[in-house]
Parts: structure tokens; C-alpha cells; sequence
């Protein structure tokens, strides 16, 4: 819940978060089988605190279609989020 809310993105049903702590899976692999599973479904978005994996998702071509936010919080520097 508190997540969603710094975030804002509250709406969201708890179906629709995933967690590679969970599953043990890489997020690219995640983001990939979500792609597969649901199709085309509007609007895709992946909140992420580190940057090196924000820029591995944009490192494969398969994922271009993600809107990619990084959160200011957690694994990341201010110079990291002005790069980013």
C-alpha cells in the first residue's frame, strides 16, 4: 500500500504487482512474460529504484514499449535520478 501511494499509482490491483523476490526470475524476463500474457494492454509501466536495471530493460528491444520511472527512493544516488 505505501508503495502504491508514493508512487500514485494506488489504483492498482495487488494482481498486478509482481515481485521477483517472490518468483526469483530476472524483472527483464518478468516484464517479457507480462508483455506475452496480457498482450496489448494500454499503457505498460515499470517503477524500478535502480537505474542499472531501468537501463537493462532499455538495453532489450523487446521491452521498448515499458514507460520507465525510477523511483527516488531505495538503490539509487541524486546524480543517478539527474541521469536518468
Amino acid at each position: 500500500q505505501l508503495l502504491r501511494s508514493m508512487a500514485g499509482v494506488a489504483s492498482i490491483p495487488d494482481a498486478r504487482i509482481h515481485s521477483t523476490c517472490v518468483s526469483g526470475a530476472p524483472k527483464t524476463a518478468i516484464l517479457k512474460q507480462l508483455q506475452e500474457e496480457r498482450g496489448d494492454w494500454g499503457e505498460k509501466i515499470f517503477l524500478e529504484d535502480k537505474l542499472s536495471t531501468l537501463e537493462k530493460v532499455c538495453a532489450d528491444p523487446d521491452l521498448g514499449d515499458w514507460r520507465l520511472l525510477l523511483a527516488d527512493w531505495g538503490y539509487n544516488t541524486e546524480r543517478e535520478r539527474c541521469r536518468a
